[in-house]
C-alpha cells in the first residue's frame, strides 16, 4: 500500500527506529515499526484490518479514519488518500482503499 504522511516531520519521524524511539519511547518502538511495516507490506486496508496489530475503523469526529495499535495507549491513525472509494451504504470501502495518509500517532481516548 502506498503511504503519504501528514507532515514531513512525522515522515522523517516514523522512518528512523532511533527517531520513533526518542519521540514516542522504549517499548513502543518495536510495536510503531511493525504497524509501519503491515501498512506498507499490504495491498489493501481490508488487508490491514484481517492482520494483527487490533487495526478498526474509528467514529464520531474520526469517521472515516482507522487506527492501530502503536503500544502504551498509543495509536498509529490512518486516513484514505483521495479518491477515496465509497459502499453505496455511504461507508469507505476499506477493501479498495491502496492509499492512506498517516494522520498521527498519539492517544485520542
Amino acid at each position: 500500500m502506498e503511504l503519504t504522511f501528514k507532515s514531513l516531520r512525522l515522515q522523517r519521524i516514523l522512518e528512523a527506529q532511533k527517531e520513533i524511539t526518542r519521540a514516542f519511547g522504549r517499548g513502543s518502538e518495536r510495536k510503531i515499526m511493525r504497524q509501519m511495516y503491515l501498512l506498507s507490506s499490504t495491498e489493501t486496508m481490508q488487508d490491514v484490518f484481517s492482520g494483527i496489530g487490533g487495526w478498526h475503523e474509528l467514529e464520531g469526529n474520526r469517521k472515516g479514519q482507522c487506527a492501530g495499535d502503536a503500544g502504551g495507549g498509543l495509536r498509529i491513525i490512518v486516513k484514505p488518500n483521495p479518491p477515496v472509494p465509497m459502499k453505496p451504504d455511504g461507508g469507505t470501502d476499506w477493501t479498495k482503499v491502496k492509499s492512506v495518509q498517516v494522520v498521527e500517532v498519539g492517544d485520542y481516548h
